[in-house]
């Protein structure tokens, strides 16, 4: 099968390479269309027009909810666990907006609530996340991390018109407002007002926007 696929490629090779270009995006695209239908019943729901790309890592799609027009790159991973407090569990929630585009090979994860409004737009290799592998405490230290149980100290929540810069970090507990800017390399760890720009590790307003 791998060589009928190669002498399909070497076919392409001999047509006009913006010809072929066109055809391998809309092949690509055309998969793309078919994994977001494969998909879609395992997500809580995702609106109209959304795509998400062959192919994302993923667990318990059943409690995401994706809004109409959103586009997710390939490679992105998208994990929701559960969370055991005492005898209760907490069922996680991952919301993202509509029209929002996130870029390859970010991750999104929860075990309490992530919430993203519209127009979120990422650079690669992003990561949300509202958990952490325990606590830091002194008697977990002596615990391999992957056995510590996760915890979160509070959920995430986005607001409409954000920008993510590539390898930016949004960590748990966090309020990020409208508008707001985050550099690449960032690392955000508390609340970001609306109409700003945050840089650094951890990050801090470098401009705020006023309307």
């Amino acid at each position: 099968m791998k060589y009928f696929f190669l002498l399909v490629g070497r076919s392409l090779s001999y047509i006009a390479f913006p010809l072929a270009r066109k055809l391998m995006h809309a092949v690509s695209r055309a998969i793309d269309y078919i994994y977001t239908g494969f998909l879609s019943k395992s997500f809580h729901k995702i609106g109209k027009g959304s795509v998400i790309a062959y192919k994302i890592k993923h667990r318990a799609l059943n409690n995401i909810i994706i809004g109409t027009g959103t586009e997710i790159e390939k490679d992105v991973e998208l994990t929701s666990w559960l969370s055991k407090k005492g005898d209760n569990a907490s069922k996680p929630n991952i919301i993202i907006g509509n029209n929002c585009y996130i870029r390859r090979n970010s991750h999104i994860t929860a075990i309490n609530k992530i919430v993203i409004g519209n127009n979120l737009l990422t650079g690669p290799d992003v990561l949300i996340t509202d958990n952490s592998h325990g606590r830091l405490r002194a008697q977990e230290l002596d615990i391999s991390p992957l056995k510590r149980p996760l915890y979160s100290k509070g959920p995430v929540i986005i607001g409409d018109n954000v920008w993510l810069g590539a390898k930016s970090s949004i960590m748990p507990g966090v309020k990020i407002g409208n508008g707001v800017v985050v550099a690449a390399n960032a690392v955000v760890t508390h609340d970001i007002p609306d109409n700003c720009v945050v840089a650094g590790v951890p990050a801090r307003i470098i401009k705020q926007i006023k309307p």
